[in-house]
């Protein structure tokens, strides 16, 4: 019998979603990837993807407290993009309201909002920096980006 992840065959745009986008966010909807990957086209061209990274063991789907469907890395995309398994694992409760969240706010609103990482924020802006402060919820506004 043939492992159906070898039969889906990755492109550098799938990697680079994963180390990307995954690696940002660790979730997503279709709508959200829609807006980041494919803002040209109708949100079915996301829906493909996301049926084919799903076929290969990539992606696996959840549901929000309202229903809605979201998707999350597998332990095989993780290792693909070189990423920690941990971010392979289902998100719930409080993790998963967090995370949808900064998704929601950075993707899927008028405005689109860049989400950086600790370092990324630490090298960009070293004179905000301080102690004790949270490591992991930071984003560039547009008005104010690296000025």
């Amino acid at each position: 019998m043939v492992n159906a992840a070898h039969t889906v065959r990755l492109t550098e745009r799938d990697e680079q979603i994963f180390r990307e986008h995954f690696a940002c966010f660790r979730i997503t909807t279709v709508e959200a990837l829609q807006r980041a990957y494919w803002s040209d086209r109708t949100v079915d061209a996301a829906k493909k993807w996301t049926q084919r990274m799903r076929l290969g063991h990539y992606l696996l789907t959840g549901v929000l407290g309202d229903g809605r469907r979201f998707l999350y890395p597998t332990s095989t995309m993780a290792a693909q993009a070189g990423l920690p398994r941990r971010i392979a694992r289902p998100p719930k409760g409080y993790d998963l309201a967090r995370l949808y969240g900064v998704l929601s706010f950075c993707c899927l609103g008028e405005t689109r909002y860049e989400k950086i990482s600790s370092v990324e924020f630490h090298r960009r802006f070293e004179h905000l920096c301080a102690k004790n402060l949270d490591q992991s919820l930071y984003y560039v506004d547009t008005d104010y980006a690296d000025g």
